[in-house]
């Protein structure tokens, strides 16, 4: 699957769904036997062209000398591969070579060794993380939303230690904390438990204590309605999805 994300009437979540598609009844042992090779050799920067940057740059009125700089920068560098601490060739693209074998299912051992050998990959396991959010064979449960919990609960630690208004905390709760969620309600139906383990973190670091003043339900309304203007987790969930519907339908 290749990544889509830069490409015209094309989404992230296209190759998200696609991978989540291809993981049904993976486990079912009445399939052929499979593996499954997660490979990441490039990325976006890999594929630009040194001339439209140049071109980008004088566009944007930058100093001649500066534009230099830049492109030697990202057109003069080698780099090599080691492979036992010696260095093997050579090559121009700074590309990324992170490469997992997993998933295997059914195969007999001298199988497995010939792939692994062939490809010279370190085995994993799934779940594994697929373009930030978990991709597994079975329905996600809490453990699987980890990851969203505590990069949710990292962020207001870092800020609980500044000086800030109600006024900040609640643009950092409406613009970070549920853009950081946002992009999990995309993908995911989240449980109840789970909306309820975010809204807490960002009602104690909003009001300061686990006995808030205000119904957090309250807190939905526009501001011209005496709420903060926040987005219903819930709803917004259902709204999200619905939209990746209308968009696979059209």
């Amino acid at each position: 699957m290749a990544q889509s994300t830069f490409i015209p009437g094309r989404h992230i979540m296209d190759n998200i769904y696609l991978a989540q598609e291809l993981m049904r009844r993976y486990a079912d042992n009445k399939n052929a036997p499979k593996c499954t090779v997660k490979i990441d050799l490039r990325k976006a920067y890999d594929s630009v062209d040194w001339d439209f940057l140049k071109s980008i740059l004088h566009g944007l009125n930058f100093h001649p000398k500066f534009v230099f700089w830049v492109i030697q920068c990202v057109t003069t560098p080698r780099f090599s591969i080691a492979i036992n601490g010696s260095p093997h060739g050579v090559t121009t693209c700074p590309w990324r070579s992170w490469q997992t074998l997993g998933g295997i299912l059914g195969l007999p051992s001298r199988d497995l060794e010939e792939i692994r050998s062939i490809f010279g990959f370190p085995m994993g396991a799934l779940s594994v993380k697929y373009l930030g959010v978990p991709l597994t064979l079975s329905k996600l449960n809490i453990m699987h939303y980890t990851p969203l919990i505590e990069k949710i609960a990292s962020l207001t630690k870092k800020w609980t230690c500044k000086n800030l208004s109600y006024a900040g905390k609640t643009e950092l709760v409406r613009s970070v904390l549920q853009g950081v969620e946002c992009y999990w309600l995309q993908v995911f139906p989240l449980p109840a438990n789970v909306r309820d383990r975010v809204i807490s973190i960002c009602r104690e670091f909003l009001w300061g204590t686990k006995h808030p003043p205000v119904s957090w339900k309250e807190l939905f309304l526009p501001k011209d309605e005496g709420g903060l203007g926040f987005r219903d987790l819930g709803a917004w969930n259902k709204a999200l999805l619905a939209r990746n519907l209308w968009n696979i339908h059209v």
